[in-house]
């Protein structure tokens, strides 16, 4: 029979150890990507919304504030970062994606799609590596990389890459390539090809790369051994005393 991702132990060890990265890249989320992905006067992850004032949080909490979302957002990294309730941080996550998404009115928002990816990491913290997948998805959609520019263009590059990262802990290899690769174009694009983010994103790619066919030659092997194993059965139970 066919060799599924669970059941492979590559795939096992490294949904292990990877489960393990996402979740410490989660609490350094902002610091990571600001220091990986921001250009310009502006960085990636600064957050486009007015700071929080000394409202009562009774007063942030209404639903109309434009504080909310990051307000919101701030307690969601806040439990991420002491651990005691992922669940109540998805919860304060999803709840700013639709506060930022409100604010926005159907215009592109570096805001929401930040909040979109925080969003998608606490449910790799909790293994819900498939509600991640339509969130990351969306934050893709939501930049608008002709008008917003090379922000924008990065914004879009860390959701591909995120996704990547996702498919990745899924076992679907292709598909994170895909991700990846699509990652690549859009960096490319805002940064040029002599960038030196670029040369370490192609350099992930070809770790990628490796380990997926690394992967489709274990998943090979393994299934011709199966084979032969069968053969030997077979013929043994022929085999009369």
């Amino acid at each position: 029979g066919k060799v599924t991702p669970e059941q492979n132990p590559i795939h096992q060890r490294r949904a292990s150890l990877e489960g393990e990265r996402v979740h410490s890249s989660v609490k350094d989320f902002f610091h990571r990507r600001k220091s990986s992905i921001g250009i310009g006067s502006r960085k990636y992850g600064e957050s486009e919304s007015i700071a929080l004032s000394d409202h009562g949080t009774s007063t942030i909490l209404a639903r109309e504030n434009p504080d909310l979302g990051p307000f919101l957002l701030k307690l969601a990294k806040q439990t991420v970062t002491s651990g005691d309730n992922p669940q109540k941080a998805l919860d304060y996550a999803a709840r700013a994606a639709k506060s930022f998404e409100s604010a926005a009115d159907g215009k592109p928002s570096l805001d929401l799609v930040m909040s979109l990816h925080i969003l998608a990491a606490i449910h790799c913290t909790l293994g819900q590596f498939e509600e991640a997948i339509p969130v990351l998805e969306r934050s893709i959609r939501v930049p608008d990389i002709d008008v917003g520019g090379q922000d924008h263009a990065l914004a879009a590059f860390a959701g591909n890459m995120q996704l990547g990262d996702t498919y990745a802990l899924l076992g679907r290899g292709e598909d994170a390539l895909a991700a990846y690769h699509a990652g690549l174009e859009v960096q490319k694009r805002a940064l040029g090809d002599q960038d030196p983010r670029v040369g370490e994103t192609c350099r992930y790619l070809a770790e990628a790369h490796a380990q997926v066919l690394l992967s489709s030659l274990f998943c090979k092997g393994t299934l011709m051994l199966f084979e032969l194993l069968g053969s030997v059965v077979e013929n043994e139970s022929g085999i009369e005393c």
